[in-house]
């Protein structure tokens, strides 16, 4: 389910980045192929992405490029690819000041908890141009299984509410755009006003 609203969340970023949400012969790189990076290479795949794909087992990676066709490297040089869309999956605190100079894509849209190392790291990547999809609304999937299973929604429901993290993105992207901030300062005022609400 996570993977399953991650590939929702990018392709909400896509059409946000570029005006269309397709994925066809879009270039994805996916630091970390555990279960949701597995997963969301799987998916990515049958959209004919092309994939660039790393992780600290080897095994994993050789398995995901036969099953894939994609394209392997290094865990030290999967920040630095070329690529449309960078997707952590793996550790948090990927995306920092040391690491924010080399990268060389149009969006940062992965399922790892806390990509950015500090909220600032959310504003320098606004400025240098680089779409952020914030990690704690494109990673819920796995949370709304869970809450499905506790409020009694059946299966396609509960698939329904996962695809709706695109349409969060979207309100997400639009909020920052009206108030002249970045999408992590906007997904924030957007959860305290749905917590406000709730209180």
């Amino acid at each position: 389910m996570t993977a399953l609203g991650l590939h929702a969340g990018i392709r909400a970023t896509l059409g946000e980045a570029t005006g269309s949400d397709k994925l066809s012969g879009r270039t994805i790189a996916i630091q970390g192929l555990g279960q949701v990076g597995r997963a969301l290479a799987q998916l990515l795949h049958r959209d004919n992405a092309r994939l660039i794909v790393t992780d600290l087992d080897s095994s994993i990676v050789e398995s995901v490029a036969a099953a894939t066709g994609a394209n392997p490297v290094g865990v030290d040089d999967i920040l630095a690819v070329e690529c449309d869309v960078l997707s952590p999956c793996a550790l948090g605190g990927v995306i920092n000041k040391d690491t924010r100079s080399r990268l060389r894509t149009r969006i940062v849209a992965g399922a790892a908890n806390n990509v950015l190392a500090t909220p600032a790291d959310g504003a320098a990547l606004a400025a240098a141009g680089i779409l952020y999809a914030p990690d704690y609304v494109i990673n819920a999937g796995g949370m709304i299984w869970e809450a499905a299973a506790v409020a009694g929604w059946d299966y396609d429901t509960t698939i329904s509410r996962v695809l709706e993290i695109g349409d969060t993105l979207r309100v997400v992207f639009r909020n920052a755009r009206a108030r002249g901030t970045n999408p992590v300062a906007a997904a924030d005022q957007l959860a305290h006003a749905q917590l406000t609400d709730i209180d």
